[in-house]
């Protein structure tokens, strides 16, 4: 017996959630980005891209995997099937993994460095160099079997390209130390 194929559409208050998602990223990255203004040195412009895009990245996947949850989805064997939803699970792994780090350092530097050039150097450096290699990982066996192409959904379309986006910032990260990049 052939299954029906259950998806989501795309509603109102779903783009709305995504907006909402975007712009509490953008309002997570003003304060660092405020105290960086405040630093006296010169920064690159993908540090800045980096400061801003990680907030906006995570927020977003955790709002799509959030949605993608939600009823109706197919059963979790089959979704956890889907290139999207094992790429953005993934990149929010990676960086729920990275947190005990971060909150680690945090708490051992505390008194020799501010909290928030810890936290610029993390949401800068740390989450975006790691995490992309996580969802690399969570994609190897998708892309062994040929089977690396998101499904014909809007969720699993946006967790694809949100993992494309970990894995391009990680990309970036490591790059950056090669390229002779303008400063801001």
């Amino acid at each position: 017996m052939r299954q029906r194929a259950v998806h989501q559409r795309l509603t109102l208050s779903t783009i709305a959630l995504l907006i909402a998602a975007i712009a509490l990223g953008l309002a997570l990255a003003m304060p660092a980005s405020r105290h960086l203004d405040d630093q006296s040195g010169k920064w690159s412009v993908l540090f800045h891209a980096r400061l801003h895009a990680t907030p906006v990245i995570l927020l977003c996947s955790l709002t799509t995997l959030g949605l993608s949850l939600r009823w109706p989805r197919p059963p979790l064997k089959r979704l956890a099937r889907w290139p999207g939803f094992v790429a953005n699970a993934a990149g929010i792994l990676g960086v729920f993994v990275m947190l005990p780090f971060f909150i680690g350092m945090a708490i051992s530097q505390a008194k020799s460095i501010e909290l928030m050039s810890i936290y610029v150097n993390f949401v800068a450096y740390g989450f975006p160099s790691k995490v992309g290699f996580f969802v690399i990982g969570a994609l190897l066996p998708s892309m062994i079997r040929r089977d690396c192409c998101p499904r014909p959904t809007w969720e699993d379309q946006l967790g694809w390209w949100l993992g494309m986006l970990w894995i391009f910032m990680s990309l970036l990260t490591l790059a950056e130390d090669f390229l002779p990049l303008p400063e801001w």
